[in-house]
């Protein structure tokens, strides 16, 4: 078994569904070759117990005897095998030194020269008896079940150079490397074996969940089979989901009637399904049997494939998209399409059900292999009532069918500018506002009313939430107050990070404050800004330029299984250390308050109360300065932009809690009595002293 590896790791939940992979074109065929075809199979433990014949020590797949039944003569590499024992070494971050390092010439040499078996401790397994002479023409390569141990994100796009991390960008990176040498050898078929699965108590405790690394794992085997190979124009390139295989007893990877299937069952997990026991993650001898009786016919597939000189065609990719422009008898349809290298046309089906009943004109979506925004305007709708659609893209290889989708056409009565859920009483309130913030946030909301747009573009989204907000807040009230009901949670964002501390979040946070003057435009989610301080200060000169200042953006916020899905703020203002070489006696377990007033007496300005756990009596305690943190100290005429008094006697603490100034502190210090704070409160006996 590879040897377990320290990894990095984020949180994921992803649900398992049913998928079915573009179908590559058969007219190869599944028969065996006519000839011995030799063969190297690049495996530890798993790959040997896989190929062993039935034995009674350990588990078997019998995919040896397959293999020769089948006129494959193979030979295998293990633990140990080749130059300076490359064998050892089979994980995904591995590869590249296999096929592009600087030794990989000796190395392939080696392994095209294989005629061995290296059996090791895992199982015999019989092949032909006569070595039909010259190189291995078909490489096997497999990593070992910690492989499916990743971390990161599922849609993390592949970094741009492959590294030793166990990421999903990296294992990306990784193959899409292995495709310079692949591309420069079409006189050999490479067929990536992907890594098996793991039970859930083999993933070691870490930040993020099991769920979410298998998951991404199976993300990973996904793109594998899905995008690795789109538009590459070879026959000398494969893939066999052996994970798929073995995380559920109705996934396959595997020929039927003439078409490549891929299928991931609704109910499938990403944990082991076969596992040798309860503790070891090793594939049972059942689970090896399913993917022998599934891998061979592909691999002969493939190897015709190979042989013809021809790639194989492969069905489109096709995802349904959000309905737009949605009126009382209209709407368009979107959808992405992928002709995945053959000429390609599409439509979509719609009707009051799944059952659909009409379609759009088809279309033409060329023959790319990339992504392709594509869509149709429908009309003839009833007002005010629900519709099912899908896209559907058709090629040589087949007909993919996008996911089923709804959107409700509009009320025959006037639309309402910002009821964007069309409620019936036509008022737009704070239901409009969540509703658009949730389309910003790319999560699918069919009940969403398009002609309620407000600015022409013909969409719902932040202009529409903004209205909605300034229009709840007028129907509120003056005197009302906040109720329960009146919150909604929308879900959360990231803080951004500029580096090591104290130019960082980390153990900070101990002030925030909202400008409802900043980033007016709301260029990532609503108007408005947040001035937030980083690091605390530590004392005894550990670190004295703490608690620095940053004014951030306010994203739109979502909700996620992992923090690392969430969206992430911009910097606005960078960190500033803004109070350098104030409240110096305060910094052991500082306490700080801050609030961002924009007065006309003072102009925009941020009101600073410090004070620490037990707070040096007569310490000035209270500032305020200006909301250009890179100048805070600049002078007015006839004022200072930095001003500092005092409150406090004893060890009352006078920091946190900024609100309005008493009567008392306001007339020792006018005009600027706007803002203090207390943490222990005003109850104390707490008097203002003269201004310092």
């Amino acid at each position: 078994m590879d040897r377990l590896r320290a990894k990095v790791s984020l949180i994921l939940a992803l649900l398992p569904v049913l998928l079915l992979t573009p179908s590559p074109s058969l007219s190869a065929g599944t028969t065996p070759a006519t000839s011995p075809v030799k063969l190297v199979f690049i495996h530890h433990s798993t790959g040997g117990n896989w190929l062993a014949a039935p034995n009674e020590d350990q588990p078997y797949g019998d995919l040896g005897a397959a293999l020769m039944a089948n006129n494959y003569y193979v030979s295998a590499t293990n633990y140990g095998w080749g130059p300076n024992g490359i064998g050892d070494r089979t994980d995904i971050p591995n590869w590249p030194e296999w096929f592009t390092g600087q030794n990989s010439a000796a190395v392939l040499a080696a392994l095209y020269g294989e005629t061995g078996q290296n059996t090791g401790d895992f199982g015999a397994w019989p092949r032909l008896a006569a070595d039909p002479g010259g190189e291995n023409t078909v490489v096997l390569f497999k990593s070992c079940f910690p492989n499916s141990d990743l971390f990161g994100e599922p849609d993390d796009p592949p970094a741009a150079q492959p590294g030793d991390q166990f990421t999903v960008a990296n294992a990306k990176a990784v193959y899409n490397d292995l495709l310079i040498y692949f591309t420069a050898h079409p006189e050999k078929l490479f067929v990536a074996v992907t890594a098996p699965p793991q039970l859930e108590n083999d993933y070691s405790a870490d930040y993020q969940i099991p769920a979410h690394r298998a998951a991404n794992a199976r993300a990973f085997n996904n793109w594998l089979v899905h995008e690795w190979l789109a538009g590459y124009p070879h026959p000398n390139i494969a893939v066999f989901d052996y994970f798929n295989v073995l995380t559920h007893p109705d996934n396959h990877h595997r020929v039927v009637g003439g078409t490549v299937e891929h299928v991931t069952s609704p109910e499938s997990e990403d944990f082991a399904y076969y596992p040798n026991d309860a503790w070891d993650s090793h594939p049972s001898t059942a689970g090896h049997q399913k993917a022998t009786a599934e891998f061979i016919p592909l691999l002969n597939f493939y190897y015709n494939t190979f042989t013809n000189g021809t790639a194989a065609v492969s069905k489109p990719t096709a995802t349904t998209g959000a309905a737009s422009a949605v009126t009382s008898d209209s709407a368009v349809l979107n959808g992405v399409v992928n002709p995945r290298g053959a000429e390609t046309t599409f439509y979509f089906s719609y009707g009051p059900t799944d059952a659909y009943g009409s379609q759009s004109a088809a279309s033409g979506a060329g023959s790319g292999s990339t992504d392709l925004a594509v869509n149709a305007a429908i009309t003839g709708l009833n007002a005010d009532n629900p519709y099912h659609y899908r896209i559907v893209a058709t090629n040589s290889a087949g007909t993919t069918l996008g996911e089923d989708m709804t959107f409700r056409s509009a009320s025959s009565a006037a639309v309402v500018p910002g009821n964007v859920d069309g409620s019936l009483d036509g008022q737009v309130d704070l239901a409009d506002a969540i509703l658009a913030l949730k389309i910003c946030a790319a999560v699918k909301q069919p009940q969403a009313v398009g002609a309620a747009e407000i600015d022409g573009d013909g969409k719902i989204g932040l202009p529409e939430a903004i209205y909605a907000m300034q229009q709840t807040a007028a129907l509120r009230q003056p005197t009302a107050l906040l109720q329960p009901s009146d919150f909604q949670y929308l879900g959360a964002f990231r803080l951004p990070d500029a580096g090591d501390r104290p130019l960082t979040f980390e153990y900070g946070g101990n002030a925030m404050t909202y400008n409802p003057d900043g980033d007016p435009a709301g260029t990532e989610g609503p108007p408005g800004s947040l001035f937030v301080t980083g690091h605390d200060r530590l004392p005894y000169g550990e670190m004295p330029d703490g608690n620095q200042i940053a004014e951030i953006s306010i994203p739109i916020p979502a909700t996620a299984a992992s923090p690392q899905s969430l969206p992430v703020a911009s910097f606005i203002q960078d960190f500033h250390d803004a109070l350098q070489g104030r409240f110096t006696d305060m910094d052991e377990i500082p306490k700080v308050g801050m609030q961002y007033l924009n007065t006309v007496e003072t102009g925009a300005k941020l009101h600073v109360c410090w004070g620490q756990h037990l707070q040096p009596p007569q310490t000035p305690s209270h500032a305020w300065i200006s909301a250009d943190l890179a100048t805070p100290i600049f002078r007015a005429p006839g004022s200072s932009a930095t001003r500092i008094f005092t409150v406090s006697t004893g060890t009352c603490s006078t920091s946190r809690r900024p609100g309005p100034m008493p009567t008392q502190a306001a007339a020792a210090w006018p005009p600027a009595g706007c803002a203090m704070g207390g943490r222990a409160g005003w109850d104390r006996p707490c008097s203002p002293t003269v201004p310092g």
